[in-house]
């Protein structure tokens, strides 16, 4: 099985040519509520609901062409259901047109780059100051979240109380560079104003990248799942698209990658060992709780969370982003891996 890779983010024109927003309006709730029944695990870890996030979510559902969410919206419930956690909509699924979720076309991004920095030759290998690199850098993944920004200004303006959820079929736009290392494919993006709250208060270069992200003011909670990726994932794991799902919506209520054996956060995990027994720990669900406003919890003297570490030193992001404008092949830039979920596959060789 084929790497599946989580990032934390979106596409360009994600929804370009969808009605607006609020044309129907919203629906009898019970008219959805087939959209979030999932059978039990059959274990009872999974199965044995602890109250710990007893309350109701909204989540506003998108889909490309006939797409089926259920499955999605399905394993989502399926997973939260252990922490008393309910999801709910009022709204039929949209239909979107878009195909993709993030723009990796080279001339987007040179474009892009050059009216950051016009006059310097991007070629060459000199070093740039450290203000030139910040905007470098700001401008890039401005161009490359640009869908992103773009969903969350037609589609997010409906506050931190609701959820939104898009099903594509792909999130890497076709034809783009390819941006994830040799047998990975991304399988899940998820951005929030609290996620990036998180960011900022860590006070490094990653919180300061994003910082520099055009999203508009106080944007309505988002994530974005890869069709294929996780029907492919689901056929060899029973419950890895549960689990993308429910990561991708623990990242919009403010958690961030652990390295914690066993966590529904883990930044990487290999085919074979998805289990419905991957938790949240005791902060983890402290901080979904103060994000969605469950209970009112005082925070805990100290994190039991530990940040995955970032996975670049100063200016290794400045020597990718030149590596992808000159279409050279390599991993996605560097400041964005510590966004990404992964798992790695088996190679199995038969005979010599």
């Amino acid at each position: 099985m084929r790497h599946l890779s989580i990032l934390l983010l979106c596409s360009l024109c994600l929804i370009t040519a969808c009605d607006d927003e609020d044309a129907d309006g919203p629906l009898d709730a019970e008219d959805f509520t087939g959209l979030f029944e999932a059978r039990p695990y059959g274990v009872a870890v999974c199965d044995q609901p602890d109250g710990q996030l007893q309350h109701r979510r909204e989540v506003r559902l998108f889909r490309t062409g006939d797409s089926d969410i259920k499955p999605y919206t399905a394993s989502l419930q399926r997973y939260f259901k252990r922490h008393d956690l309910q999801f709910f909509t009022r709204y039929a699924p949209e239909v979107v047109t878009t195909g993709y979720a993030l723009d990796t076309d080279l001339l987007s991004l040179e474009r892009a780059a050059r009216r950051a920095l016009p006059g310097i030759d991007l070629s060459d290998d000199s070093v740039l100051t450290p203000a030139q690199e910040e905007a470098l850098t700001v401008a890039v993944t401005n161009q490359m979240l640009s869908p992103l920004v773009a969903f969350a200004e037609k589609w997010g303006r409906a506050g931190a109380e609701l959820t939104n959820i898009v099903l594509l079929p792909q999130l890497i736009r076709p034809g783009g560079e390819d941006l994830l290392g040799e047998g990975e494919e991304l399988a899940g993006l998820a951005v929030s104003p609290a996620l990036l709250a998180k960011f900022a208060a860590a006070n490094s270069d990653e919180g300061r990248i994003w910082s520099g992200v055009k999203f508009p003011h106080n944007f309505t909670p988002m994530m974005f799942v890869n069709k294929g990726v996780l029907d492919r994932a689901t056929r060899t794991d029973e419950v890895a698209r549960d689990l993308v799902v429910a990561h991708e919506f623990g990242h919009t209520g403010a958690l961030v990658h652990v390295e914690e054996a066993n966590n529904l956060m883990l930044p990487g995990i290999a085919p074979g060992t998805f289990t419905c027994a991957d938790k949240l720990n005791p902060a983890q669900i402290l901080t979904l709780r103060q994000t969605f406003g469950i209970g009112g919890e005082t925070p805990v003297a100290q994190a039991l969370v530990q940040p995955a570490p970032a996975s670049w030193a100063p200016g290794q992001r400045l020597r990718e982003i030149k590596r992808l404008l000159r279409g050279e092949p390599g991993p996605i830039p560097s400041f964005l891996r510590p966004l990404l979920h992964t798992h790695r596959p088996i190679v199995s060789v038969i005979g010599r």
